[in-house]
């Protein structure tokens, strides 16, 4: 008893001893800069546009808008976005105009959700609802890039990646469209 008494309390003082040697790592209080996708996505949308954004014609449609966080350009024209996501062609971005669907790294665009394709190319044939995914798909009409449910959001608030092209979302009083959420 007395021989494992002596082995114990010396198993013990070895684990103490190495534990004092090991260095203390200093914590870090500031907060953590979200993860970045470094890629073109969803940033920010609105469903429930009352008064918050007026549109190219005044009046006031749901919008989808895109950021590429890419160090690339690229044309989202011929690109699609989709709110049935067995129908991932739903609404193709029109594809005849790249002065209009051309994205420099770091640029936005907004994409109209009013259901009116025939009214240009950055009209989109679909609307925003409560509680429904939504993609944005390649042109190849199958692989989805980003995609986002759109939960319930007040009337003329938004749902945006803060900061821009980042994993967090966060509920906004106040729209950006075609801007920084920063």
């Amino acid at each position: 008893m007395k021989k494992l008494l002596i082995i114990s309390l010396g198993l013990t003082l070895f684990l103490v001893s190495c534990s004092l040697d090991s260095p203390i790592e200093p914590t870090n209080n500031e907060p953590e800069e979200p993860e970045s996708l470094n890629a073109l996505c969803i940033n920010e949308y609105m469903s429930h546009n009352d008064a918050a954004w007026a549109g190219p014609n005044n009046d006031f449609p749901d919008w989808i808008e895109l950021y590429n966080g890419s160090d690339v350009t690229i044309d989202v024209g011929g690109m699609y976005i989709t709110d049935d996501l067995d129908d991932l062609t739903q609404s193709m971005i029109g594809d005849n105009v790249p002065e209009q669907t051309t994205l420099d790294p770091g640029d936005f665009l907004v994409l109209i959700a009013d259901g009116t394709p025939e009214n240009g190319p950055l009209h989109l044939d679909m609307k925003l609802s409560d509680d429904e995914d939504f993609a944005l798909v390649d042109s190849d009409g199958t692989t989805i890039l980003d995609q986002r449910n759109t939960s319930v959001i007040p009337d003329d608030q938004t749902e945006a990646r803060i900061p821009d092209g980042t994993v967090n979302w966060e509920i906004t009083d106040v729209p950006t469209a075609g801007g920084s959420n920063n």
